[in-house]
């Protein structure tokens, strides 16, 4: 009895928070008791393709308004989590013209199918929630890829002192390129993700004890997320880029940032 008493309650909550509005070009909208950052129903659309196909998709603001944000849903970790969010309803980012959509199917989607649509819109606004720290984490795991897709003939440590050099273990970097094959012992390049500028720190520490200890075969290297929010004006930071191997600057300007770091730690190995 209490099972069914339930069950007839929650019916009766789902039924009183869901809309459906037939429109002027034969779509149809719903919206849910689900709730966007902004309070506003979660909703989706029923259309008609010109085919004669049926689909499901939101309204094409919410990935737009990400972006026009500053928030780049291309990153890896946050394209993983957008198919992650909306496998469950079969549903992918129409990348033209950046609408969630589900593929086309010769008749309307069953109920089943648009709750579930609605579900994994929900799960997929929550990209407008990732703090700030977990926004930092994906530029670590982009570089990450970036970098390994150009450094073919390398290994990518992360979070790692050099291995090979004892009297440096105490000065780990983002990510250590170690190259394969029988110069593996001979060279390493340390590379650190600039987010904040005690990684500048960081990075000169590790530089100045491999000068002081006369290493050579260490090159140092930075990557900054973004040179306007890094203070690169300040003494400190400018003294650490004047003294390091190399750096470069992510934001805007991705590709030329990493084939950057890419040779100059090839050229490095090379003159060794």
């Amino acid at each position: 009895m209490i099972a069914s008493h339930l069950r007839q309650e929650l019916c009766r909550a789902f039924c009183d928070d869901i809309s459906v509005v037939e429109l002027d070009a034969g779509e149809i909208a719903i919206s849910a008791r689900y709730s966007d950052e902004s309070g506003d129903p979660v909703e989706c659309f029923i259309e008609r393709s010109e085919s004669g196909g049926w689909f499901i998709c939101d309204d094409g603001q919410f990935l737009p308004d990400l972006i026009g944000r500053g928030i780049d849903i291309a990153t890896t970790a946050r394209a993983e989590y957008l198919a992650r969010s909306l496998k469950k309803a079969k549903a992918f980012v129409d990348k033209e013209s950046l609408i969630i959509k589900t593929n086309q199917s010769p008749g309307r989607p069953t109920a089943g199918q648009i709750l579930d649509f609605l579900v994994c819109l929900t799960k997929a606004k929550d990209l407008a929630f990732w703090n700030k720290e977990r926004v930092k984490s994906t530029f670590k795991d982009d570089v990450y890829t970036a970098l390994a897709s150009k450094m073919d003939g390398f290994d990518l440590l992360r979070n790692s002192s050099i291995p090979h050099i004892e009297a440096l273990q105490e000065f780990p970097a983002d990510i250590v390129a170690i190259p394969r094959g029988i110069q593996s012992q001979s060279f390493a390049a340390a590379i650190f993700l600039v987010q904040d500028i005690r990684t500048f720190d960081e990075a000169l520490l590790l530089w100045q004890e491999a000068a002081a200890k006369k290493i050579e075969g260490v090159w140092v290297a930075a990557i900054v997320e973004d040179g306007r929010g890094t203070n690169m004006g300040l003494t400190k930071v400018q003294r650490a880029i004047n003294r390091i191997d190399d750096f470069s600057i992510w934001n805007l300007d991705r590709d030329a940032s990493i084939g950057k770091i890419a040779r100059g730690v090839t050229r490095r190995l090379i003159a060794l």
